[in-house]
Parts: structure tokens; sequence; C-alpha cells
């Protein structure tokens, strides 16, 4: 006798369908403050290395620990724009997908590597640097005179201008690098989702 002829037998029960993957999935938990400020403090001050070492020997000694300071500043500015940007609903909202998520790994990834690789990043870093001199010596200054040898400074107004000068600096080359970056990210969640494999409809 088979189990479809006894009666008391229970019924199968059909196994339920397995679901299709999402491309949408949950946001993975939000970091704490000082876990967050770990990460963006490591991936920034990697990622700043380069132009960091190369405006530090290209100052004048005499302006050297206010322009340290000023592109410390600036990298502090991205390190503390990163950790509250992350916790934001609408950044949890975008990561929540997957190919967004993967672009930014594979994004963040490849621009520490390339600062790692020197002198790799240094090209990408020197073209922003350049502009970024000219264009903050062109807002405080009225030029586009790039030169680095301050003579020596005898009052704290001026050490006030090299640190400003080198913070704006900073600031307008990160967003600068930020703007290919994401730029980069884009190409690349484009190519994930291209070559992601498609489900066949049923």
């Amino acid at each position: 006798m088979t189990t479809s002829d006894n009666p008391y037998a229970s019924p199968q029960v059909q196994p339920p369908p397995t679901p299709e993957r999402s491309s949408v999935e949950a946001p993975p938990d939000v970091p704490s403050i000082g876990r967050s400020f770990l990460k963006w403090t490591l991936a920034c001050s990697i990622a700043a290395a380069p132009s960091f070492f190369l405006g530090s020997s290209l100052v004048h000694r005499s302006g050297f620990t206010a322009a340290c300071g000023g592109m410390i500043a600036g990298i502090s500015t991205f390190i503390i724009t990163y950790v509250f940007a992350e916790r934001t609903r609408r950044v949890q909202q975008i990561i929540s997908w997957r190919f967004a998520r993967r672009s930014a790994w594979i994004g963040y990834g490849t621009r520490i590597a390339a600062s790692i690789l020197f002198p790799i990043g240094m090209f990408l870093d020197m073209f922003c640097g350049l502009f970024s001199v000219c264009f903050v010596n062109w807002a405080l200054r009225g030029n586009t005179h790039t030169d680095f040898d301050y003579r020596p400074l005898i009052a704290d107004g001026e050490q006030a201008m090299v640190f400003a000068e080198f913070m704006l600096t900073t600031v307008v080359q990160g967003v600068l690098l930020n703007v290919v970056l994401f730029g980069y990210m884009i190409f690349v969640f484009g190519l994930c989702h291209l070559f992601a494999p498609r489900t066949k409809p049923r």
C-alpha cells in the first residue's frame, strides 16, 4: 500500500518556493561612533598620505608646523563628514542595495590601494592638488602664483594665513578627489548591474 492509498497518512506538504534574491538587502548594522571614527580616520589618512607628503616637502620650514596643521585640519573635516554621513537614513538606504555597497567597497579599496602603491596615487593627487593650490591662491591672494617657499614668518597672522591656505587647499583637493572617486563608483556600479546574473522568468 502506498502513502497515497493510506487514508490516515498525513498529507504531503510542498516546501515553500525559494524566493528570488533581491537586489535590495537589509542594510548592515550602523557602526558605533568610535568604530566609524576609527575606520574613516584610517581610510582618509592613507588616502591623503601622498598629498600630505608632497605638501609638507615643498613648504619652507618656517611655515612647516602651520602647513601640517592646516592639512590635518582639512583631513579631519572629511573624517567627521564621513562619520556622520554614514549614520544618516539616506546613506543607509543607498547601501541597502548590494550593488551600491559593492561599488563603495571597490571604490574606496581602489583609492586606498593606489595610495599605498606609491607613487601611483601621487599622479591623481598631484593634478588635483595643483588645481586646488591655484584656486585657493586666486581666492585668497588674487593670483595663481604657486610659491610654496614662504619667507620667514614674523607675525602670528602670517602663521594663521599659512594654516588657512593649506586647510582650504586640502578641502578643495579632497572635494575634487571625491568627485573623481564617486564617478569611478558609478562606473563600477554600472558594471556590477550589467554583469549581474539574471533570473529566468517563470
